[in-house]
């Protein structure tokens, strides 16, 4: 998403809106990019956090979960023991 490469919270909140999302929980890799975090930092009933700080409680939350290949990747490994 183009709107992931710029910091701008007016274009995150336009791109969420295309993808009708207005409410979600976003789990990254071990990191979030720091454009990525500024553009959503402000943005009502959307949270962003690293795979570490995924947890029930907030995927619950909220209406959409949205996970990155690599929060994917980590959370089968630390979901098979």
């Amino acid at each position: 998403n183009d709107a992931a490469k710029d910091h701008k919270t007016k274009a995150m909140v336009a791109a969420l809106k295309n993808m009708n999302i207005a409410s979600a929980f976003v789990v990254g890799g071990d990191t979030i990019d720091a454009n990525f975090d500024k553009a959503t930092r402000n943005i009502p009933h959307i949270d962003v956090v690293a795979v570490a700080g995924a947890n029930v409680y907030d995927i619950l939350r909220r209406d959409t979960l949205v996970l990155t290949k690599d929060a994917v990747l980590k959370l089968t490994e630390r979901l098979k023991d």
